[in-house]
């Protein structure tokens, strides 16, 4: 979830005795794509912190959505949301201010988020959906969440406070129209790439949705926001 409350403070103490202060920041996440696969970016405006406005000035695609027929649709995200560096840029000062962010997930665990959005009844194996790694790694997910109220419906990366905390060992998943499957899968020592996220064992009223194969890539966000006034 994001944490933005240390850069904020930070900076209105060094700039509070001036007539404005405005910082650039950049936070890290994972962009995923595959084939057939459209990439969403993230809206241009967003908020920084309750009142607090940020402005993008470039970004990876935050989401991947992979459409089927009868207006089906399964839009995943790595929840690996990072705040990174925060720099004030005006009035000038040269010190960046670290601003760490806080995963959801525990360590050694990658957490991933799939919006389903469809007329029907969705079913779900979690045994077929798995995550990828070098030197033939392959983790099934170990936990997960159902939600199907107070869907998040922005285009940022998992910006919720979820946490998947049920065993997956037996679990029987059906979910109408909307839903969220948060899902943790377990990937302790796996380096950062390659890894795919493989999405199988999805039904809709009864018929398989294809596979779908998303790749992890590097993203960032660069924006700007008003720290004071």
């Amino acid at each position: 979830m994001r944490d933005p409350t240390l850069a904020p403070l930070l900076s209105l103490a060094l700039c509070v005795s001036s007539a404005g202060c405005i910082a650039v920041a950049r936070e890290t996440y994972t962009t995923l794509r595959g084939p057939g696969v459209v990439a969403v970016e993230p809206a241009e405006d967003f908020e920084v912190s309750p009142g607090r406005e940020g402005h993008a000035l470039s970004h990876s695609p935050s989401l991947a959505r992979a459409s089927f027929a009868a207006n089906a649709s399964v839009t995943a995200a790595v929840c690996d949301w990072d705040a990174g560096v925060w720099f004030i840029v005006f009035p000038p000062l040269p010190v960046p201010l670290l601003s760490p962010g806080d995963s959801v997930g525990r360590p050694g665990t990658t957490v991933v988020r799939l919006s389903l959005d469809g007329h029907g009844t969705w079913r779900a194996n979690l045994t077929a959906l798995a995550l990828t790694g070098a030197d033939g790694r392959r983790a099934a997910p170990e936990r997960y969440k159902l939600v199907t109220t107070g869907i998040d419906s922005s285009l940022e990366p998992c910006v919720a406070d979820v946490r998947p905390r049920k065993p997956v060992d037996g679990a029987e998943l059906a979910a109408f129209g909307q839903a969220e499957l948060w899902l943790r899968f377990p990937t302790l020592d796996w380096p950062e790439t390659p890894r795919t996220l493989e999405l199988d064992g999805l039904t809709l009223e009864g018929t398989p949705l294809p596979a779908t194969r998303l790749d992890f890539e590097p993203g960032a966000r660069w924006f700007w926001y008003r720290i004071f006034p």
